[in-house]
């Protein structure tokens, strides 16, 4: 007898989106809030695909929420496959005017692509950091 009950059907990763949002030549990180998973560790903003979402609306979505401006979304930079079940999609982004808003973070900083190996990153922003790096140094 066969299981009809969908546990042998692999699942999708859950996947997320972040924006690597740029000005001036600086990138904007957020410290996340210590009570939250992962607290105390940057980030670049962003968060998880809601269903039927685009990469590009989630984006523009969780930047509206964890910024309070909006934001364009530009060019994918990197997806990196953390594990078999999350993957994160990591876009070039820019922000309309004005100054973000502390909502989701404890914590922004406007920083250069080498100030970003000073920051305690999530693990699975770590690719992003080494592909920026390589951009800016013009290695790439």
């Amino acid at each position: 007898m066969t299981s009809s009950d969908g546990n042998n059907q692999r699942k999708r990763p859950l996947r997320a989106v972040a924006g690597v949002i740029t000005r001036d030549g600086l990138i904007l990180i957020g410290r996340r809030c210590p009570d939250d998973s992962y607290g105390g560790l940057w980030e670049f903003p962003g968060g998880k695909i809601e269903q039927g979402e685009t990469d590009a609306e989630c984006l523009r979505r969780e930047i509206q929420e964890e910024l309070g401006l909006d934001a364009v979304i530009g060019e994918l930079i990197h997806v990196n496959h953390a594990s078999p079940t999350f993957e994160l999609a990591v876009y070039h982004a820019s922000l309309s005017e004005g100054e973000p808003v502390l909502t989701e973070h404890d914590e922004f900083r406007w920083v250069t692509p080498a100030q970003l190996h000073d920051f305690k990153m999530l693990p699975a922003d770590g690719p992003v950091i080494g592909i920026l790096n390589a951009a800016h140094d013009g290695t790439s």
